[in-house]
Order: C-alpha cells, then structure tokens, then sequence
C-alpha cells in the first residue's frame, strides 16, 4: 500500500468528497480518483461508497479506516524522530492514572536530552494492540499475552483490595472470609483489565459464584458507586488511597488471602537495549 494514497483515501472520507479531499491536498480531483482507485486495486476491495451526503467507508471497512489512520500517525512518528528524540508511553487505564505519574515525571527529569514525552492511557488490549502497531514505544500493563517479538518484564506486585461504604456492616470488621463475598452485589470497572484474572488465581472457583451487579467502566466511576452504596468492589489499593484516608471508604481484608495484581512493562525487542524505550522500562524495575 502506497502511503500517499493513503493520505488521499483518509482526506476523502474526513473532507466528505473528491472534490473538497483535491482542494485540501492541493491536488487534481483526478489524482484523488486515481489514489482511491490504485489503493483499491491494492487491496482488492471497495473502500469508499459515494452517497449524495458525501463519501463514506465502505461496508466491512471500518476496522481499516483505523489502521490507515495508525499507519499515518506512526509514519509521522517515524519522520520526527529522525528529527528529535521522542517516546511514547503506553499504559493500561489504571496505571496511568494512579501510579505511573511519579516514574513519567523523574524519568522525564532525567532525559534532558529527550525533545518530547507522551503518555497514552487506554485499555490493556488497545495499548497491547498499540505496541504491536507501534505507536507507542514501551507499555506498562496490568496483564501481558506472551505475544511474539517483544520483551515483558514484571514490573511489580500490586495490592488489591475489597471496598465497602464507610456505613456498611463490614466497615468495622477486622476481615470477612472469601465466601462471604458471595452474593454480595459488586461493581465492576473497567473492562479487560485483568481483575477477574487475578479473582481467578486468588479466590479460585468463589470467583464464579460472585455477583457483578454492573460495569461502570472507570475506577473513578466505582468508587463513586460504593460510596452510593450500589455495591462493593475490588480494585488496585493505590486507585483509592486517598478515599482510604479520609475514610470515604473503607478496605476489609479477606481471612487468609492476599489479593494483588502483577503488573509488566513491555517493548519490542527489535529496539535497542541502550534506547530510550529500555530505559524507560529500567527506570521503572528499579
């Protein structure tokens, strides 16, 4: 695939016309018909359907409306860094937020030379899919796949914790069996993030019995549903240290099990060892 008929093919469908994509790219709208056509041949498929409202994927071809978008990004990555040192860091949802902002900033302390830093924060699968792609250089994930062609290492053992309204007859407790969380409504937060994994190794077959009263989505959004008393939930300790603190909410241990998440950093392992990607991934083992 040509990437300038790419570009064109991009412009066309976010300009909504050949017309509007020519004047954009300072091309002939003959040219435009020609990219579409020669990136169609290329690909052996309708990519854009022509309506009176404008143009628009084709059927079955939104998925790669996405990966054309990521094939330009990463080739405007590509030309900047011939340009100025540059890193992206990819990081699942809740380590992002909670706990990668004190190793982002001393990292970035220490790389003078480094032109510019980014953070991306998404899900674990679209960062995972993210570092395949590469648009990010190195990731901190809360679960890793053992994909081909990449370098995992465990950055460290996360805490969780249950989590209960400051008014619920656990709050006082010194610690619950695992048992008891059965049939107790829980909250569930944002998907693909490994939880259920670790409920799985942890609580073993009471991890099917337990009842997800509903997905939020966030963190953010479960604790606030706690604090309502929709339910309890389990979550990274750090997600919630300041509400542990003001007694917004309250953790109970469970009798006999230590709950806690494994977290990785990742790369791929046709960088450098001496990159700013492998010592992004030092700075945090350490």
């Amino acid at each position: 695939m040509n990437l300038e008929h790419i570009r064109t093919y991009l412009t066309v469908l976010q300009s909504g016309g050949f017309r509007d994509a020519a004047r954009q790219l300072g091309i002939s709208q003959p040219t435009v018909t020609l990219h579409i056509k020669k990136l169609e041949d290329s690909v052996g498929q309708t990519l854009i359907v022509r309506e009176r409202a404008g143009c628009f994927p084709a059927p079955g071809s939104e998925a790669f409306v996405r990966y054309a978008e990521g094939l330009v990004r990463l080739a405007e990555r590509a030309r900047l860094s011939l340009q100025q040192p540059h890193l992206t860091i990819g990081a699942a949802g809740n380590l992002g937020i909670y706990l990668l902002q004190p190793y982002f900033r001393s990292f970035a302390d220490q790389q003078r030379e480094v032109a510019r830093l980014d953070m991306v924060i998404d899900r674990n699968d679209r960062i995972l899919d993210k570092l395949e792609s590469g648009e990010v250089d190195v990731a901190a994930l809360e679960w890793w796949d053992d994909r081909r062609g990449f370098v995992a290492t465990v950055w460290r053992e996360e805490p969780a914790v249950v989590i209960v309204p400051s008014d619920h007859p656990w709050a006082g407790l010194a610690s619950i069996r695992p048992v008891d969380l059965v049939g107790e409504p829980m909250i569930g937060g944002e998907a693909h993030t490994g939880t259920g994994r670790m409920l799985r190794n942890c609580l073993g077959d009471i991890a099917e019995r337990l009842t997800i009263r509903c997905n939020l989505g966030s963190t953010e959004a479960v604790k606030s549903a706690v604090r309502a008393g929709l339910g309890i939930s389990i979550v990274l300790e750090a997600s919630v240290s300041d509400e542990l603190a003001a007694k917004h909410l309250v953790s109970v241990p469970l009798n006999g099990v230590r709950l806690a998440k494994r977290l990785y950093v990742a790369r791929s392992s046709s960088l450098p060892s001496n990159g700013l990607a492998a010592r992004f991934a030092q700075h945090l083992e350490r």
